[in-house]
C-alpha cells in the first residue's frame, strides 16, 4: 500500500506543476496568440483536475493504511505541502482570466 501512496503522491506533484507551467505558457501567449493561450489556460484547468483526482485517491488509499504506523501525521504532512502548491497553481490558472 505504501508503494501505491507513494506514487500516487509523485503523480499528484507532475500534474500539479505541470498546471503551473501551462498557465505560465497561457499568460505569457495571452497577447500573442489568443488561441494558443486558451489552449494552454484548458490543458492547465485538466492538469489541475488529474491532480484533485488523485487527491482524492491518496486521502482514500491512507485511510486504508490507518495500523500504519505514522501515516496519519505523513500523509497530511505530504497533503498539506501539495495543497498549497495547488493553491499557487491555481492562482496562475485564475491570472489568465483578469
Amino acid at each position: 500500500m505504501m508503494h501505491r501512496l507513494k506514487k500516487i503522491v509523485k503523480q499528484m506533484w507532475e500534474e500539479t506543476m505541470g498546471a503551473e507551467q501551462y498557465a505560465m505558457c497561457a499568460l505569457t501567449t495571452k497577447d500573442e496568440d489568443r488561441t494558443l493561450a486558451e489552449m494552454y489556460h484548458s490543458m492547465a484547468n485538466q492538469e489541475m483536475t488529474h491532480a484533485e483526482n488523485l487527491m482524492s485517491q491518496a486521502s482514500r488509499v491512507a485511510s486504508l493504511m490507518h495500523d500504519e504506523p505514522h501515516i496519519e501525521s505523513i500523509w497530511n504532512w505530504e497533503r498539506d505541502k501539495i495543497m498549497e502548491q495547488m493553491a499557487h497553481s491555481k492562482y496562475y490558472i485564475d491570472a489568465y482570466r483578469k
